[in-house]
């Protein structure tokens, strides 16, 4: 595996790693009562733009999950399937120019360019 692939697969663990479980608790006053992440979660740098959003179905990564740098254009995209890369991941540097990209199939990378 080159070093730019191994850069780009590490960037996506990094930015979507957790493929277990994760709970948020939807009603403070219920803490015994936490339930599985399901749907859209977006999260958002200290100024209110956007960092990133993923797909997640029954508390794992499932669907399209992308990040953004500060100045709000697109730093990666990767697609999951059961908490697993499966699909075409991508990414790009600040001005949007394409730096790598990978094909993974069941979390087994298949191709890959810088």
């Amino acid at each position: 595996m080159n070093p730019l692939t191994l850069l780009l697969y590490a960037a996506f663990l990094v930015c979507f790693s957790g493929c277990g479980k994760i709970q948020k608790k939807m009603d403070p006053r219920a803490p015994e009562a936490p339930r599985l992440l399901d749907g859209l979660s977006v999260s958002y740098y200290p100024d209110g733009k956007k960092m990133g959003e993923a797909q997640y179905r029954g508390g794992v990564l499932h669907g399209r999950a992308s990040s953004y740098y500060p100045n709000g254009k697109k730093k990666s995209e990767a697609f999951y399937k059961d908490g697993v890369l499966d699909g075409k991941s991508m990414r790009w540097d600040e001005n949007g120019k394409v730096v790598g990209e990978a094909d993974f199939l069941q979390g087994v990378l298949q191709t890959s360019a810088p």
